[in-house]
């Protein structure tokens, strides 16, 4: 039986965590054990970890106010070099489907010939305690370009192969400084592509709750930018990209996919020369991949705005 860690970061989340961490213990045909770090809640969430910490069911730890992303990453840093197989990280307050871990397993061991595997999966909206749509109909968008401003796999759906979890942790660590203006989950996904692969399964895999106070940490809880999390991404249209792609070069260069490299490059370094920002203006291909307006997004390159 495989073995799994569930990182999960709390914050005032004493209406629904209960009903999370049960469906979590839940599981079928896996191993699991929950790791919470707490984001300061001023409510009976610590209660509620106490007592399945007493349980023997998860270990909980206390933060520092630093957000979820910051959060699940120091988790993840701290728990990586251990016994598990796979590991998985979850919200506070969704259900997750009995099978989802064993769903992710199977697919993710298909893939024999990759040694970095992050797995995602659709989700299905849970309003007013019932279930409705789910929130993909298509396979999203996963290449990079478009990755870069574009995070399509919900971190609550994630889970990573032993692997990728070492090469996270073990290489440099990434900037605080991006984490506080952009998720977790997208700097797992971005170098999952980059360095091995992505593996996505349209059948929803739990229940994402859709309430007006359901975020870990502080930032914005409203109704309309968790949808819009779900959905989309951030909304943000800055020059993070050519940051992310720095961050990925620097901490993981040697694992990158040559091809990925290249695309990496260009954003990383358009704004040094003119020849460099020339060879971005005509990558066409890669532009197109954005998603984006061609022309606009030449426009972008031409202000230093990727």
């Amino acid at each position: 039986m495989k073995k799994i860690a569930v990182l999960m970061c709390t914050y005032n989340g004493e209406k629904y965590l209960s009903e999370q961490i049960d469906s979590i213990q839940n599981q079928k045909g896996v191993s699991v054990f929950i790791y919470v770090r707490d984001d300061g809640s001023k409510d009976k969430t610590i209660d509620i970890l106490e007592e399945y910490q007493q349980k023997g069911i998860l270990k909980w730890f206390k933060g520092k106010k630093a957000g979820p992303a910051i959060g699940f990453m120091e988790l993840l840093y701290q728990i990586a070099g251990n016994e598990y197989d796979y590991f998985a990280f979850s919200d506070q307050d969704d259900i997750w489907l009995e099978t989802k871990l064993l769903s992710a397993i199977d697919k993710i061991e298909k893939y024999t010939d990759e040694k970095y595997i992050l797995y995602g999966a659709n989700q299905t909206l849970l309003k007013g305690g019932i279930p409705t749509s789910n929130v993909y109909n298509k396979m999203p968008t996963l290449n990079t370009p478009y990755l870069l401003d574009h995070n399509k796999i919900a971190g609550c759906t994630i889970v990573i192969n032993k692997e990728l979890a070492i090469l996270i942790t073990e290489s440099s660590h990434i900037d605080t400084i991006i984490l506080k203006s952009r998720m977790h989950d997208l700097w797992l996904v971005l170098v999952a592509n980059t360095c091995g692969k992505i593996v996505f399964d349209m059948n929803p895999t739990m229940l994402y709750r859709i309430h007006e106070h359901n975020v870990v940490g502080e930032a914005d809880t409203s109704l309309k930018t968790r949808i819009r999390r779900l959905r989309n991404d951030s909304g943000e249209r800055s020059n993070s990209r050519s940051q992310y792609a720095k961050e990925l070069l620097r901490c993981f260069g040697k694992h990158i996919k040559s091809d990925e490299r290249q695309i990496l490059e260009l954003y990383a370094n358009y704004r040094y020369s003119i020849r460099k920002k020339r060879e971005f203006l005509h990558a066409t291909e890669i532009i197109k991949k954005t998603g984006e307006n061609t022309v606009a997004f030449r426009i972008k390159i031409l202000l230093n705005y990727i």
